[in-house]
């Protein structure tokens, strides 16, 4: 959501892509971003990756690559940006700088430049984040984040943790 509008705010035409892979959430994080996009008006697509492999919760080698490569192949568009919501301040190899120019040397093979990767918020904390989402009255009670993927949140996995402190202070 926050990504939505930093670009809708810089005029930049946007659309969401929601990825179904089967991660133990994905039910409740389609509602979010069906009900998010619904009520910022941006258009929703949806892809799904079945197999029989079983998604591990928490940190999830080489999603970040997928999740990429796979808007990639789904962009409609011969120019233009693909985002990613990453931050700073994690541990996760794929939430870095550095990751999102190696990306972009595989994006610059399949699209010459014409398509670029976008990471507005990989210098910022996740409290900037929030701070920015709250400064522009982003409806956040429409989000979900738990990685358990109960109809509530479960209260103990790292992101029901990261969700508590940031509303809490």
């Amino acid at each position: 959501m926050a990504c939505l509008s930093y670009y809708r705010s810089r005029r930049h035409p946007v659309s969401a892509l929601f990825v179904d892979y089967g991660q133990a959430a994905r039910s409740m994080e389609a509602k979010a971003v069906s009900a998010i996009c619904r009520r910022l008006g941006v258009p929703l697509d949806t892809a799904r990756l079945r197999s029989s492999t079983s998604i591990a919760i928490g940190a999830i080698r080489g999603r970040n690559a997928f999740l990429l490569d796979l808007a990639l192949m789904s962009a409609e568009f011969d120019f233009g940006l693909v985002s990613l919501g990453i931050h700073g301040g994690t541990v996760y190899p794929d939430c870095s700088e550095t990751f999102v120019e190696r990306a972009q040397r595989v994006y610059d093979v399949y699209a010459g430049g014409r398509i670029r990767i976008d990471a507005p918020f990989v210098n910022w904390s996740k409290r900037d984040v929030y701070d920015f989402a709250v400064a522009q009255r982003l409806p956040l009670d429409l989000t979900y984040s738990c990685l358990v993927g109960r109809k509530r949140p479960c209260g103990s996995c790292e992101s029901c943790k990261d969700v508590e402190a940031l509303r809490a202070s």
